[in-house]
C-alpha cells in the first residue's frame, strides 16, 4: 500500500453527556443570559436558560455552538413552536399569526423587532443558515 493507514479512535459519547456540554458551551457564550429577554438566574446549582438549538437534533441539527441560543425557559418552549424566530439582522420577529392566540402575561409578544443579545465573541453569533432553517420549517408552518 502506498499509504499508511490513519490511526483513528472513536469514542462513544452518551445522549445526556453529548447534550450538557452543548448546553454548557451555548450557556457559557451567553453568560448564562435568555438571548432573547436578557433574564439570568444562575447558581451553582441551578440555571433558568437553557442551551436551545436552532435546528433540533431530531431534525439531524448539529452540536455547533452556532446552531444555539440561549433561551429561558418558556422562551424556548415558543421558538421550538415557531411563535417567534430570529431575523438575519439578529431580531425577534413575532409571527402575526400567534396574535390571535389568548393571551396574559406573556411578554414575548412585547418583543417583536428588538435585537437579541449575542456572545461578544461574533463567531458564536447564530450560524445564518440555521437561522433561515428555523425561519422556513418552524416559523412558516406555526398554525393556532
Amino acid at each position: 500500500m502506498p499509504f499508511e493507514e490513519v490511526n483513528r479512535a472513536v469514542y462513544t459519547v452518551t445522549r445526556q453527556k453529548r447534550d450538557a456540554a452543548f448546553a454548557r458551551i451555548v450557556l457559557d457564550n451567553y453568560g448564562y443570559t435568555c438571548a432573547v429577554t436578557g433574564l439570568r438566574f444562575q447558581s451553582r446549582n441551578h440555571t433558568e436558560a437553557h442551551g436551545a438549538h436552532i435546528i433540533g437534533k431530531e431534525e439531524r441539527g448539529t452540536d455547533d455552538p452556532r446552531n444555539g441560543l440561549a433561551l429561558s425557559r418558556s422562551v424556548h418552549w415558543a421558538f421550538d413552536q415557531g411563535i417567534f424566530t430570529i431575523s438575519d439582522q439578529y431580531e425577534v420577529v413575532i409571527n402575526p399569526k400567534a396574535r390571535a392566540a389568548t393571551i396574559a402575561s406573556f411578554p414575548l409578544m412585547d418583543m417583536d423587532r428588538k435585537k437579541i443579545f449575542l456572545p461578544k465573541d461574533a463567531y458564536y453569533h447564530p450560524h445564518p443558515e440555521a437561522l433561515a432553517w428555523h425561519k422556513s420549517e418552524v416559523f412558516d408552518r406555526f398554525t393556532l
